[in-house]
């Protein structure tokens, strides 16, 4: 009997499932190799697959990111209409899920999260998204993108805030897979 730790990667920041069958002395056995591209996580931007840093961005004069030593901060003025997306835009193909993890120390308001056309805080151009109500402390937003076709888009948090209360979340990673 052999065995051994198998690590696959490709070097340039885009990576995809795949399905390998290894086949001996007639048998045959399937493994599936899963990979993620780490936009952000725990302080770091990762790189798209032209080795482009990734960035964020926020809708000027009512909102602001702060990038702390393992997270990103969010603030958004109240009842106004809010934005965060990535910069560049991505091409999802090859991978099913988008998911970020958040705490909001005070989500006020309801708001989408997934891949859109484009990066402003317009709501219509979103391919995938979830939909979410106000909340506080810990969630990890996640969206299906496996019929997103071949494309760029960005990734972009929206949120109408509300009730004359700022929204206040940390961002600690956001990743495909």
């Amino acid at each position: 009997v052999c065995s051994s730790d198998l690590t696959a990667t490709d070097g340039s920041g885009k990576s995809k499932s795949t399905t390998v069958s290894i086949t001996a002395e007639g048998q045959v056995a399937t493994v599936t190799l899963s990979f993620t591209l780490e936009v952000y996580n725990a302080g770091t931007f990762g790189t798209d697959s032209s080795g482009t840093k990734f960035s964020a961005g926020a809708r000027a004069n009512y909102n602001s990111i702060t990038q702390n030593q393992n997270s990103l901060d969010w603030w958004c003025d109240a009842n106004t209409y809010n934005l965060f997306y990535i910069s560049p835009s991505i091409d999802p193909s090859g991978y099913s899920t988008l998911k970020m993890e958040i705490t909001a120390a005070n989500m006020n308001g309801a708001g989408q999260f997934g891949l859109a056309s484009g990066n402003t805080q317009d709501t219509s151009d979103y391919v995938a998204k979830t939909s979410f109500n106000s909340f506080s402390g810990a969630k990890t937003l996640s969206v299906d993108i496996s019929n997103v076709m071949s494309a760029k888009y960005y990734i972009k948090l929206t949120q109408k805030g509300n009730d004359d209360a700022d929204t206040t979340a940390t961002i600690a990673r956001i990743w495909l897979e």
